[in-house]
C-alpha cells in the first residue's frame, strides 16, 4: 500500500511476501534531479493531466483515414485513447478500419504521431526507507501544485518506458536488456520488485490499486 503526505509518498511491501527480507535500491542513472527509471508520478503539471488521465494503464491508437478525420483532431492522423482505464473508447468500427489500413501495403511504414499524455508522467526520485519494507517516493523536486493522481513502477504504458540500458541496440531490440533492471530489488534473495500501478485517493491520501494488486499492507 501506500500513503501520500505533503512532500512524498511511502510505498509498502508485503511483510510476509518478503519473507524478513529487506527492500532496496540499486543504483541508477540521474538525470538533473531526479532519475531515469520507470518509477514514475502523474501529477496535474501536464495540461494532459487530471484524475482519468493519470488512471489510465494502457494507451492504444487509431489511424484516422485523412489528417482531421474524426475521431482525430484538426492537423492529425493519430488519435490515442486508453485502452486499459476510463475514458471514451472509439467504436470497434473505427478500430476495425484503423487495423486494416495499417495492414495494407502503403501503410507498412506509417508511424504513428507522439501521445501528448506521456507529458503527464514524470520520473520521481525513489529514497530507501528505515523500516526495510517501504520505500520513499521522493515529491519535493516536482511540480505538485495541480495534485497527484498516480504512481507506477515498472510498468509501461508508452514507448518510452523502460529500465533498460540506455545502449542504442538495446533499445532497439537487438540486445537483450539485463536481468532485474530496474532498482528495487529485495536485498537478500535478489528478486525484483513486481510491476505496481496505483492511483491515489484524493481524500484519503491512500492507494487505490488495478485488481488483481493489493494495496491494503
Amino acid at each position: 500500500g501506500c500513503q501520500m503526505s505533503s512532500d512524498s509518498i511511502e510505498v509498502k511491501f508485503n511483510k510476509t511476501l518478503l519473507r524478513n527480507d529487506k527492500i532496496m535500491v540499486q543504483g541508477f542513472n540521474m538525470t538533473g534531479v531526479v532519475e531515469s527509471l520507470s518509477l514514475m508520478t502523474c501529477t496535474g503539471a501536464s495540461p494532459y493531466a487530471n484524475q482519468s488521465v493519470c488512471a489510465c494503464s494502457g494507451w492504444n491508437f487509431v489511424k484516422c483515414t485523412e489528417k482531421g478525420a474524426w475521431p482525430c483532431a484538426q492537423g492529425r492522423d493519430t488519435y490515442w485513447y486508453c485502452e486499459e482505464g476510463p475514458g471514451w473508447k472509439p467504436p470497434m468500427s473505427v478500430i476495425d478500419d484503423s487495423r486494416r489500413m495499417l495492414e495494407s501495403d502503403g501503410n507498412l511504414q506509417w508511424v504513428p504521431e507522439y501521445n501528448p499524455f506521456e507529458t503527464a508522467w514524470v520520473p520521481t526520485q525513489v529514497l530507501p526507507s528505515t523500516t526495510g519494507n517501504s520505500i520513499t517516493i521522493d515529491l519535493k523536486q516536482l511540480n505538485t501544485t495541480g495534485g497527484v493522481f498516480a504512481v507506477r513502477y515498472a510498468w509501461a504504458t508508452h514507448s518510452t518506458d523502460t529500465c533498460c540500458d540506455e545502449n542504442p541496440d538495446v533499445r532497439a531490440g537487438y540486445l537483450p536488456c539485463n536481468p532485474a533492471a530496474c532498482p528495487l530489488m529485495a536485498a537478500s534473495a535478489l528478486i525484483p520488485a513486481n510491476p505496481f500501478f496505483a492511483v491515489l485517493n484524493l481524500k484519503s491520501g491512500k492507494c487505490e490499486c488495478l485488481a488483481p494488486q493489493v494495496c491494503d499492507e
